[in-house]
């Protein structure tokens, strides 16, 4: 099956979009995207590799809702996302629980 937007085939762009390199500083399992850090209280040279950190995490938590919910749930939980912004990674996790059916509270949050 090929990606809607890539000739790359699915589940190679996807292993891509959530690779996570082991000498990487930062690990996305100890990010919670329901409830991230603060950059206020980061330090400057911190926060490129935290928003990094954040993709693979993201990106998995996009695969669950498509998995439990049909890949359709998807382009239903951006919708509703710009129909009306979230104000913060609570409000993200419950537009897209309410607009796929899929709580993702569990993978978004610190492993």
């Amino acid at each position: 099956m090929r990606g809607e937007l890539t000739p790359t085939p699915r589940d190679q762009w996807l292993e891509g979009m959530i690779f996570e390199d082991a000498r990487f500083p930062v690990s996305s399992k100890s990010i919670d995207l329901a409830r991230p850090a603060e950059v206020a209280s980061m330090r400057a040279v911190a926060v490129p590799y935290y928003d990094q950190a954040m993709a693979p995490q993201g990106g998995a938590g996009g695969e669950g809702v498509a998995e439990k919910s049909g890949e359709a749930s998807i382009t239903k939980a951006i919708a509703a996302i710009r129909a009306k912004p979230p104000a913060d990674g609570a409000g993200l996790v419950k537009a897209i629980t309410e607009a796929s059916g899929v709580d993702l509270t569990k993978e978004l949050g610190a492993q």
